[in-house]
C-alpha cells in the first residue's frame, strides 16, 4: 500500500505518521504506547508545583526537507481537537543522527479541574 494514508503493517499508524515519528511503515507494532517503545507517542501524567497535568511525549522528525509537522492536541469528547493550551515540558532532546528529538507537551489545565481530557499527537501534510 502506497501514500500517506496507507498502513501496510495494520497497526493504526499510517505511512505519513510512521515518517514523522521515525518508525517503520512495515513494522507491526503491537506494543502498548510507553516510553519503552521508541517512535511511539505516549501519554503520562507530569507535576508542576504540586499540581499534577497530562502530557504527552513523542519524537518529532526535524528538517524534513517537505511540510510535515505534529503537534499534541487535546479534547474533552474526541470529536473537536485544539492545539491551543499546551506547553514544552522538560527538555527537548535531539536524539543521535540529529534527525528525531523527543519531546514533552503538557496540556495545561490541571488533573484536579479537568475530569476528563484526551491527548493525541495529529501528524499533517501540505496539500501538493
Amino acid at each position: 500500500m502506497w501514500g500517506n494514508g496507507a498502513d501496510p503493517d495494520r497497526d493504526g499508524l499510517t505511512n505519513l505518521v510512521e515518517f514523522y515519528l521515525g518508525t517503520g511503515p512495515k513494522v507491526l507494532r503491537l506494543s502498548p504506547a510507553t516510553a519503552s517503545v521508541p517512535g511511539t507517542p505516549f501519554l503520562s501524567i507530569v507535576t508542576v508545583s504540586g499540581q499534577q497535568y497530562p502530557a504527552i511525549t513523542f519524537t518529532r522528525r526535524i528538517n524534513t526537507g517537505c511540510s510535515v509537522t505534529g503537534a499534541a492536541e487535546w479534547s474533552s469528547a474526541m470529536q473537536t481537537w485544539s492545539s491551543a493550551g499546551f506547553v514544552d515540558f522538560g527538555s527537548v532532546l535531539t536524539l543521535p543522527g540529529g534527525e528525531f528529538q523527543l519531546i514533552t507537551r503538557r496540556y495545561t489545565g490541571a488533573q484536579s479541574s479537568t475530569p476528563r481530557v484526551f491527548l493525541r499527537c495529529n501528524v499533517t501534510a501540505a496539500a501538493p
